[in-house]
């Protein structure tokens, strides 16, 4: 089992996210960020690959982030770069606040959700 937590701060601005898991191997592959520390850019992003990580995906994120992609650009995108993207529960949360998660169809059962 997993939980996840990724979000905003409305006062100040800040991102974070944080996940706990069963799975000892999980830290490995996530969270991943990008652009913002030590510097901090527009696309940067934290992603959160969980329940069949793919961590790739989290590179692509970062690639089509930097070339300008949105949000909803990124939803359309992202599931051709992975054949299993179905079975992939995953979150992003850019720099400005942007908030995507995905549970895929063929995600762990009995529950997987979001």
């Amino acid at each position: 089992m997993t939980f996840a937590v990724i979000a905003r701060c409305p006062v100040t601005g800040s991102i974070g996210a944080g996940l706990a898991t069963f799975s000892v191997n999980a830290g490995r592959v996530s969270p991943v960020v990008k652009g913002l520390l030590p510097t901090f850019h527009d696309y940067g992003a934290i992603v959160l690959p969980h329940s069949y990580a793919n961590p790739q995906l989290a590179y692509d994120t970062f690639q089509l982030l930097e070339e300008g992609c949105s949000i909803a650009q990124l939803k359309e995108k992202l599931p051709q770069t992975d054949k299993y993207f179905s079975y992939r529960q995953y979150s992003i949360i850019t720099a400005k606040g942007e908030l995507w998660v995905h549970t895929g169809q063929d995600a762990f059962e009995p529950y997987a959700g979001h």
